[in-house]
């Protein structure tokens, strides 16, 4: 049962928990569906934003927004989406090699998801990072966002920064397999 189901909104919010992450993709309904591969995926997704504001009391709720191709003129958009609907912030993740596939080291060569334009990108990261400092609507911290100005340009780059991911937070994949990092079995 979806989170669009006013039922299943408030046994999410009868959790107790405190923050709550919805993947949105696009500020565009026609861009989010397209790049979630489902027909009226954005209507759904916003339908149960709406469920989750309406009945909160103490829970945060975020925007999850994968940095792509499709949604590069959107980003900002994002942020107005957040603080027109009174969230908390939205954070960007870049988009990663071929989920749910046999990883190949030169995937992003022929995605059509990967951000061609990196001199564009640059400037929007830049612009989040403005609006994290003065606003805090943006979730990743302004180092994470500079990060993916240098991903983005060399995405099999070793960084050396140590990936936290299940230290403190943790994530559902489409079919509802918990798990403490994408990347690793259910």
């Amino acid at each position: 049962i979806p989170l669009s189901n006013p039922d299943r909104a408030q046994q999410m919010i009868d959790t107790g928990l405190d923050e709550i992450h919805i993947s949105l993709e696009s500020y565009t309904p026609t861009h989010h569906d397209q790049i979630r591969k489902r027909v009226g995926a954005h209507a759904r997704t916003v339908k149960a934003i709406g469920e989750l504001t309406r009945r909160r009391t103490h829970l945060q709720i975020s925007l999850a927004t994968v940095v792509c191709q499709q949604n590069l003129d959107e980003l900002l958009k994002m942020v107005d989406c957040v603080r027109d609907n009174g969230l908390y912030t939205v954070n960007f993740q870049p988009l990663y090699a071929n989920f749910g596939r046999l990883f190949d080291p030169r995937w992003y060569e022929t995605s059509p998801y990967f951000p061609r334009d990196v001199d564009k990108l640059d400037a929007i990261l830049d612009r989040l990072a403005e609006i994290r400092t003065a606003e805090w609507l943006v979730g990743n911290t302004v180092n994470q966002l500079q990060m993916m100005k240098v991903y983005f340009r060399n995405p099999n780059a070793d960084d050396q920064v140590v990936c936290k991911a299940g230290d403190d937070d943790i994530a559902f994949d489409p079919y509802g397999n918990l798990k403490m990092c994408f990347w690793l079995d259910p």
